[in-house]
């Protein structure tokens, strides 16, 4: 099975070593995840990339398709912001439809309150964040910085992040954190991604485990090695 989040991945880590090898095969994985995002309007999958190559998105039943399409338009961001001038303009234009799409679905689907705390609602609001930025969209800095905001309050209620026992969890909240920094300013912003950084890091130090250079919480088959 072919991973797409994985796939958008390794295009941008390409990118992030710009030889004529490595270019050619960022935009050749590029096309082709680009091509697989749902754009019908009347599909109600509409603005969704699939999760594997092999399952295609009029199948409505995969439970991963929101969280890993979310990410994939986060990679694809990060294209935009940091690569353009590596990637032909006429790709670049399919890479901005596909992150309006996919915000298309971010605001139109509905908010459940048991996500509020969850990694992916964080990536939603750096997604829309990052959007609202480049394309200078009020609309789209207005709804990320309201799912930011219930992120904030969600985290502070637990009083722990749900991903506290997962290494690759924790440095992906980290990652988006600094995203966000570098994408919106504002003191607001600012407050609340201190106050996030320092619970994750009482949250590593909580369950830092140094005898066996681990990070253990309630799921002891989540153990990773930091």
């Amino acid at each position: 099975m072919h991973h797409i989040e994985e796939s958008a991945e390794y295009a941008l880590k390409l990118l992030m070593q710009p030889t004529l090898e490595n270019t050619k095969r960022a935009k050749d994985i590029l096309s082709v995840i680009l091509k697989l995002q749902v754009s019908e309007p009347q599909n109600p999958n509409y603005g969704i990339f699939p999760t594997y190559l092999e399952y295609p998105a009029d199948k409505p039943d995969n439970p991963m398709y929101e969280e890993t399409s979310v990410v994939i338009t986060l990679y694809l961001i990060q294209i935009l912001i940091n690569f353009k001038n590596l990637i032909p303009a006429s790709m670049i234009k399919k890479i901005e439809k596909a992150c309006h799409l996919s915000i298309f679905y971010i605001s139109n689907s509905e908010i459940k309150l048991r996500y509020a705390a969850s990694i992916h609602s964080l990536i939603d609001a750096a997604v829309l964040l990052a959007c609202g930025t480049i394309f200078k969209k009020s609309e789209y800095l207005h709804l990320g910085m309201k799912k930011f905001e219930n992120y904030f309050t969600a985290i502070k209620y637990n009083g722990s992040f749900w991903e506290h026992n997962s290494p690759c969890e924790m440095y992906f909240i980290s990652s988006a954190l600094e995203f966000i920094r570098t994408t919106i300013t504002g003191n607001q912003c600012d407050y609340m991604i201190d106050n996030l950084n320092n619970m994750l890091w009482e949250n590593i130090a909580i369950n830092f485990h140094a005898s066996i250079n681990k990070l253990t919480g309630a799921c002891s088959n989540a153990a990773g090695t930091i």
